[in-house]
């Protein structure tokens, strides 16, 4: 298999069209390694002819940038590599935040079993930039994210406040007919915590559609893979996260209703209903 690699003299919609072209499949290719052999004529290259089975695309612009796959007698024959032996060996583990850890014990038991010595390198190890933009872009976003829920709640603050001062004569009204203190209280720190989870249920399922719909509809990016890493817009919706930004949400909706509920008790029945 071919990666995306031209051919000498090859533009760029040929490039391209490669991909949809059928007739790259069986052609011969020479690869050429970087290492030097002494020939009957001097040093030269060492080289292999190969035939294209066919061609590929994961959608990782790095891998699919100069990516191909060959059998492994063929690989050790192309890097000089005697008898059955391998350069680096790719394990696949069911938890990738363990990787590190498993690399490590895998490690020491070679070492005490077979006094066999290896580096192991997780994927963390290998895409040290992509992980660091990644950890500094989900701090962003999560700033992001809580500002937009504190300029909410302070939206709900200010609406139950405005409702105070309109209700005013009603609640003066309750407190006159024996409405106790903390009863008024309740009332608007409820009508805060109602209100935020009426917005957090909407916005979850309109974000949560809103997801489906480009995961559905694979949007590329822009300049596709040439200048990201990967040539579609990825969708992966993470269950934990929608609970705990859902959670804080409803937590500031509800502090958002103490200091009007705290205003509302305050208010003196007798100029309360003197109020207009």
């Amino acid at each position: 298999l071919f990666g995306y690699n031209s051919f000498p003299g090859e533009d760029d919609d040929a490039r391209k069209s490669r991909f949809f072209n059928t007739q790259v499949i069986g052609q011969p290719v020479t690869l050429l390694l970087p290492k030097q052999i002494h020939g009957p004529s001097g040093p030269e290259l060492v080289q292999m002819g190969l035939e294209v089975r066919g061609v590929f695309r994961t959608g990782h612009f790095q891998f699919d940038e100069g990516g191909a796959l060959t059998s492994l007698d063929a690989a050790r024959v192309f890097a000089q590599i005697p008898g059955k032996g391998v350069e680096s060996i790719e394990i696949r583990t069911d938890d990738p935040d363990k990787a590190d850890a498993i690399g490590m014990a895998l490690s020491r038991w070679a070492e005490q079993e077979f006094d066999v010595r290896f580096a192991p390198m997780s994927w963390k190890a290998r895409n040290p930039v992509l992980l660091d933009a990644t950890r500094i872009e989900k701090i962003v976003m999560s700033s992001i994210l809580t500002l937009i829920v504190l300029v909410a709640a302070f939206g709900i603050s200010g609406t139950l406040v405005m409702t105070v001062l309109e209700k005013t004569r009603e609640i003066g009204a309750l407190m006159a007919m024996g409405a106790e203190r903390a009863s008024i209280m309740a009332v608007f720190v409820i009508n805060g915590f109602l209100v935020g989870f009426y917005g957090v249920i909407s916005g979850t399922v309109i974000g949560l559609i809103i997801c489906k719909i480009i995961e559905i509809l694979e949007i590329p990016m822009p300049g596709g893979g040439n200048v990201y890493v990967l040539d579609l817009l990825p969708v992966e919706v993470h269950w934990q996260d929608v609970i705990i930004i859902a959670l804080f949400a409803l937590l500031a909706s509800g502090i958002a209703g103490i200091y009007p509920a705290y205003k509302a008790a305050g208010l003196h029945p007798v100029e309360a209903l003197r109020h207009e």
